[in-house]
């Protein structure tokens, strides 16, 4: 007779066998070939980040909100210069919290 824990562990085996051949035949591979080494296979929905906009705060805004926004870091509100870099150059949020943290440094 045959015991639960066997059957457990055949049914098991199967799965991993079923998974393992599938995956192979839904990579487009032969079955019989030698697993591919140091290959890493990209899905297609992945993409690498935008490259950023390298200007300096000072080259993207006018005298006027460049003193807006220093005089809201050297009141100490911070967020506050951010929302006027933003509004003053279009900036996202990530882009305009960098920049105001280098004119800050």
């Amino acid at each position: 007779m045959i015991s639960g824990s066997s059957l457990l562990a055949g049914a098991a085996l199967l799965l991993l066998i079923g998974f393992v051949l599938g995956s192979r035949l839904r990579e487009g591979r032969d079955l019989m070939a030698p697993p591919m080494q140091g290959t890493a296979i990209k899905p297609p929905y992945v993409r690498s980040p935008a490259p950023a906009a390298q200007s300096t705060p000072a080259q993207s805004l006018s005298p006027d909100s460049l003193s807006a926004v220093a005089a809201a870091l050297r009141a100490g509100n911070k967020i506050e210069a951010i929302k006027l870099y933003r509004q003053a150059t279009g900036a996202d949020l990530k882009a305009s919290k960098d920049a105001v943290e280098a004119m800050e440094a």
